[in-house]
């Protein structure tokens, strides 16, 4: 019975996508427009993608305050360009608006090429913004019911692409090296215009065009403010909305975008050799999850695909801090052997004899002045004064330095694991 109706199901399936390629065979403009407007998600993942990227970075070449001054400004920004880009889509309409986001992505981007890094990652954050919250509104008003979840669901996909896009270039570009960031922000100006340049062959949203014949024949008669009373009023929309407004919110506050951004932070310090290619493979895994849910969706709804991906989450959120607290007991020793040059921490050496039992965690935690020198080879390290003297007779002995975090010894493994567990439980719960 069960293989029977397992049987049945994919049937049922296939028949569904055989009749979702029909309607894109048939409407050309449909995939044409699913993919221009698509490629607002697809900045949305370089963007995030090169945001993560700064991480690894800035370690070295940045001050730590001057890291997360950047990413905090473009979040800022991506939150400014979002609200102003709603009000932008109904006043402006749906089109207009995402080239306009292009606009400001643009010219921003070569703000950034002339080294205005805080304005021109402000300004890229404002279009990225706008462009994230009108793209899956423009695909989904011009998609026929039949389609529209499917198409929708596309958004996602390319999300992931552009995630996968950014790291693959990445790799490529520096083999290793810790090159700037720049210039892989700097080339977010190509998909700008390519989906400038493409959305002057594709209409106005439908819906679009719909409310504004019917503003003109009410105009005068209503607002703004009555518009918005008269949709709440109504149950089914009043439910929907703060079900979905709810989830987004849910989505920030757990936490989610940091362990996105910071992930590649938690990859060095599970001591990979390339932390870019292995967020490769994980961008590999996106892409094939979003095929995995997008089945499981057509088989369960999304009403149960949502509280399976929340409960993953969930239990996701319990691995990581289990992680971290286990890594807390395995931190290395501090050697009293491994002597750098007369760079040793003097906290460190106004404690001996007693420093005996020093981890790296107590080395970190006992002053924002000393830093850990992890030794390759060697189980232990040192502590030494976490200014750039200490942290250069580390590098010439062939060590690995760290300030703000230790690593997580004999971890890599576990680490990419539960990532992957991440990646396949994340994209219902982020509301696509």
């Amino acid at each position: 019975m069960v293989r029977g109706g397992l049987q049945e199901e994919a049937i049922a399936f296939i028949r569904l996508r055989r009749e979702e390629w029909r309607v894109s065979w048939r409407h050309p403009y449909l995939t044409r427009l699913t993919f221009t407007a698509g490629i607002g998600a697809f900045l949305v993942g370089y963007f995030t993608g090169v945001i993560s990227i700064t991480c690894i970075y800035d370690q070295n070449s940045f001050q730590f305050v001057l890291h997360e001054n950047l990413v905090i400004m473009a979040i800022v920004g991506a939150m400014i360009g979002a609200a102003i880009g709603a009000w932008t889509s109904d006043v402006l309409g749906r089109k207009p608006s995402i080239m306009v986001a292009d606009v400001l992505i643009f010219l921003n981007a070569f703000l950034l090429i002339s080294r205005h890094s805080v304005v021109g990652t402000v300004g890229i954050g404002f279009g990225v913004g706008m462009a994230s919250m009108i793209s899956p509104i423009y695909i989904a008003e011009a998609s026929p019911a039949r389609v529209r979840g499917s198409l929708v669901s596309t958004y996602g996909f390319l999300i992931m692409l552009g995630q996968f896009w950014c790291y693959l270039i990445n790799s490529s570009y520096t083999q290793g090296s810790r090159t700037t960031w720049h210039p892989m922000l700097e080339r977010v100006w190509f998909p700008s215009v390519l989906q400038f340049l493409f959305l002057f062959s594709l209409p106005e949203s439908p819906k679009m065009n719909y409310i504004k014949e019917v503003k003109k024949e009410v105009e005068g008669s209503s607002s703004i403010i009555s518009e918005i009373r008269s949709a709440w009023g109504t149950s089914a929309v009043r439910r929907g909305l703060v079900f979905g407004v709810g989830l987004q919110v849910i989505h920030q506050l757990v936490g989610y975008n940091a362990i996105v951004y910071y992930t590649p932070n938690i990859r060095e310090l599970a001591r990979w050799k390339s932390t870019l290619w292995s967020r490769l493979g994980e961008a590999s895994v996106d892409n094939l999850r979003f095929w995995i849910s997008d089945c499981s969706i057509k088989r369960n709804g999304r009403r149960k695909q949502i509280l399976y991906s929340m409960c993953g989450i969930t239990v996701f959120f319990f691995e990581m801090a289990a992680m971290f607290a286990v890594s807390s007991f395995t931190s290395p020793m501090v050697s009293s052997f491994e002597v750098f040059k007369n760079t040793t921490c003097p906290i460190y050496t106004a404690a001996a004899p007693g420093a005996g039992a020093w981890t790296c965690m107590t080395c970190l935690q006992v002053s924002s002045g000393c830093g850990f020198c992890a030794i390759k080879g060697v189980k232990t390290g040192a502590c030494l004064t976490a200014n750039l003297s200490g942290e250069l007779a580390c590098l010439d002995e062939g060590g690995e330095w760290f300030t703000r975090a230790c690593p997580i010894r004999g971890c890599g493994f576990l680490v990419t694991i539960i990532l992957c567990y991440m990646h396949l439980h994340s994209e219902p719960f982020l509301g696509w």
